[in-house]
């Protein structure tokens, strides 16, 4: 999927989803620095924690995913300036 520099820099596409693990991110960065991505069951625990350092510009990457178990997630990515979260189902 393409991120439209001006009309989507305030979204964050994570697909597929509902995923089996393998899933991508992308969002738009209006400038350098670090991502954060937390994966957090709907306790709040953290199961998964990513760190990220990213140019300005579209940012995509790739997560596994596949040694959690299946369930509903939340997903938050912050930088500086944002932070989304995104529920997340993961399948087998």
């Amino acid at each position: 999927e393409e991120i439209d520099q001006t009309g989507d820099a305030d979204v964050l596409v994570v697909w597929p989803n509902p995923t089996t693990g393998l899933l991508q991110l992308k969002t738009w960065l209006a400038e350098a620095g670090t991502v954060q991505v937390a994966v957090q069951d709907l306790t709040g625990r953290t199961a998964r924690y990513f760190d990220f350092k990213a140019e300005a510009g579209e940012f995509s990457q790739p997560l596994n995913l596949t040694d959690l178990p299946v369930g509903v997630y939340l997903l938050q990515l912050q930088t500086a300036q944002k932070r989304f979260t995104k529920k997340l189902v993961l399948v087998r």
